[in-house]
């Protein structure tokens, strides 16, 4: 165990620049979104219409089957943002503008109705180890695409060892981590929601 940290350690140094990238891609896209609510509101109401229906189709009856599509469905998009970066990291350019985009957009929505505490204990308790694995996810997919890119103008680089260690960095850390992250987010974040809509009791 303390050398798959030690390795995740020094794989996070290597891929620092490009989470420092994506954080700034994640944030921009999110004041995108804020301010993209208030100017162009039709616009994103339509947009909100197709947030609720995907929202919508990761609900179960049973808490536990709630938890198992959170987990599919974050595991899914980020270890095919990890394969994905073979395409010069297109795909974690616009995965990053997506989330961050209607992280602003719903932000902007709860601001409006003076609910931002609402906001944040919605997304904080999960976001806390979500968000990290997110930016991960990306900027492994940024190494990725510019090894591709090395390689094909300098050919000094091993695709194949960059692709094994990313993956290994994503099944060792970022998976587990979305397994916390889902469970949070099932099991912790409504008691929160809870608490704040109805106050605590006395």
């Amino acid at each position: 165990m303390g050398e798959i940290f030690k390795e995740s350690k020094s794989y996070l140094s290597h891929i620092q620049i490009y989470i420092w990238i994506s954080l700034a891609i994640f944030l921009l896209s999110a004041v995108a979104g804020f301010y993209a609510s208030q100017y162009y509101p039709q616009e994103i109401q339509s947009y909100l219409d197709e947030a609720e229906i995907f929202f919508s189709s990761m609900q179960s009856p049973t808490l536990w089957g709630t938890f198992l599509m959170i987990l599919q469905n974050n595991v899914e998009a980020m270890l095919l943002i990890v394969f994905l970066g073979v395409f010069v990291g297109f795909f974690s350019f616009a995965f990053l503008i997506a989330n961050g985009f209607i992280v602003g957009v719903f932000a902007h929505l709860f601001y409006m109705q003076n609910m931002l505490l609402l906001f944040f204990v919605g997304i904080f308790p999960h976001g806390i180890v979500e968000i990290p694995c997110m930016l991960f996810s990306a900027a492994i997919g940024f190494r990725i695409g510019k090894t591709v890119i090395d390689k094909i103008f300098y050919k000094k680089t091993s695709l194949t060892a960059e692709l094994s260690e990313g993956i290994k960095f994503a099944v060792t850390i970022i998976v587990p981590a979305l397994v916390l992250a889902a469970l949070i987010e099932t099991y912790i974040t409504p008691l929160f929601i809870a608490l704040v809509q109805t106050g605590p009791e006395v």
